[in-house]
């Protein structure tokens, strides 16, 4: 077997893989934040599609493997090389901004998502934090509160800005693990179309001998 051949096997054989590995990865990697019930739902219906997509982005990779087309593979590299980048500046300026580690009990910690407006009892707990520091951070805020899940959370914020900050953190988590899967099988394929033979050129018909000739 020519070693062109054994290595075109290889690599799509690893993009399989990768390909698999990702679906399982959008299902078995949980957010390393709390959600409520109804956004837990809401996450497992998005990854279910994004794991199609995935899925749907084999047909065109088997097809257009050959050379003439390292080109158009390169660009969509780059394309989802830069939305990565994207969501995760997004991801992580959302996960710092927005989120904080409160210890529920001794052995028990949550990573809880806030909300972007106080309560009224919130914004006096933040005027009591004031009056012993210069500065109120989220975390000393929910300190005047018995916080054990993360409905409790809508005591100091305003349930619509908890909404959203999950929603858009939730985006950024999802479509990051989607645009580093799907770079991940586009730069195989990248690999796999230099590597390919060129495709042969269709000989040109010939020309009938005129007449008397």
């Amino acid at each position: 077997m020519p070693e062109s051949t054994i290595k075109e096997s290889f690599l799509k054989w690893l993009q399989l893989a990768a390909w698999i590995l990702s679906v399982l990865g959008t299902f078995l990697i949980e957010p390393p934040f709390s959600l409520p019930d109804q956004q837990k739902f809401v996450a497992g219906f998005t990854k279910f599609f994004l794991a199609v997509f995935l899925g749907l982005l084999l047909y065109p990779l088997n097809k257009y493997k050959k050379a003439e087309y390292t080109r158009r593979w390169w660009i969509a590299g780059i394309v989802l090389f830069f939305s990565a980048m994207i969501m995760t500046a997004g991801y992580l300026t959302t996960y710092q901004e927005k989120t904080i580690l409160h210890q529920v009990n001794d052995m028990t910690y949550l990573r809880l998502v806030v909300g972007n407006r106080l309560t009224a009892d919130g914004d006096t707990a933040r005027v009591e934090v004031l009056k012993q520091k210069a500065v109120a951070t989220n975390e000393d805020i929910v300190t005047n509160f018995s916080i054990q899940t993360v409905e409790d959370l809508k005591q100091v914020w305003e349930p619509e800005g908890i909404r959203f900050n999950n929603y858009l953190l939730l985006g950024f988590y999802l479509l990051l693990i989607f645009s580093c899967s799907a770079l991940l099988m586009i730069a195989l394929q990248v690999i796999k179309a230099v590597d390919a033979p060129p495709k042969p050129d269709t000989p040109a018909a010939a020309t009938p001998p005129a007449d008397g000739q």
